[in-house]
């Protein structure tokens, strides 16, 4: 009797043991199923995807090359908490981003009051919507008004006044049609460039915010991406166009300077 009541509780007892040695198994195996799913949803690739396709200069007979519009829809939009236009609105302004005849010929901002570059993609290469997205968010860039990306204020340079500080230092569109980014289709976003714009004429010192914010955003942001950055003429960024560029900022900002 005594034999059989301790081989019963061996018994149990084994099974008890064996139990709980299983179900740590199969927990240990969920979590680590659960970890892999966020790795895989975190992860973004470092670089573009490639393609077959070559980025030629027809390319940029499809491209945006012209910016005056969207540079007006952007500058006539009131970035501030107070803004009280309706949905209908602005709804009507996304409608009209890249529109023939939503501006009339005197409206239009000249291209010299507008600090252009393209970055666009490598022989081979596009940019991808997770890298694109990624990248922003690094950076520091909003997505907000005319559905298109924007740089309000530098952190680690806010001593940098800005005439308009409800505007954005500089902002980012497609640099094809439609020319605004869809969010939540970013995934399936493929371009072969971005079009990085600021107005000279929006802040008290272009030159600084030019030196210390908006190139070396461009610079980190073309790193990244494995891209090149371009001119309003499409041609590379070289040294000395920089240069050309600086000083003619320098320029501006001793006549700003004069004025006070």
């Amino acid at each position: 009797m005594d034999n059989n009541l301790r081989l019963i509780l061996l018994v149990i007892g084994v099974c008890i043991v064996l139990g709980f040695y299983i179900w740590e198994i199969l927990r240990k195996k969920k979590n680590d199923n659960k970890t892999d799913i966020l790795k895989a949803v975190d992860e973004i690739p470092e670089s573009p995807i490639h393609s077959n396709q070559v980025f030629t200069e027809e390319d940029y007979t499809k491209a945006i090359t012209d910016l005056s519009e969207l540079s007006n829809n952007l500058k006539d939009t009131q970035f501030s908490l107070d803004s009280n236009y309706s949905n209908a609105s602005k709804n009507q302004v996304d409608n009209d981003l890249v529109s023939d005849n939503s501006l009339t010929k005197k409206d239009e901002i000249p291209s010299e009051n507008l600090i252009i570059f393209y970055i666009t993609s490598r022989e081979g290469e596009v940019i991808n919507g997770h890298s694109f997205y990624k990248v922003m968010n690094e950076v520091g860039m909003e997505y907000d008004e005319m559905k298109i990306f924007h740089y309000f204020k530098d952190q680690e340079n806010n001593d940098y006044k800005i005439k308009e500080s409800s505007k954005p230092v500089f902002s980012i569109a497609n640099m094809y049609e439609p020319g605004y980014f869809d969010v939540e289709k970013i995934s399936d976003m493929k371009t072969k460039g971005i079009v990085a714009f600021m107005y000279k004429e929006d802040y008290v010192d272009n030159y600084a915010i030019f030196e210390n914010i908006f190139f070396p955003k461009l610079q980190k942001i073309s790193k990244y991406l494995n891209t090149d950055i371009r001119l309003k003429d499409f041609k590379l960024c070289d040294d000395s166009m920089l240069v050309s560029i600086k000083n003619e900022l320098r320029l501006d900002a001793m006549q700003n300077f004069l004025k006070e």
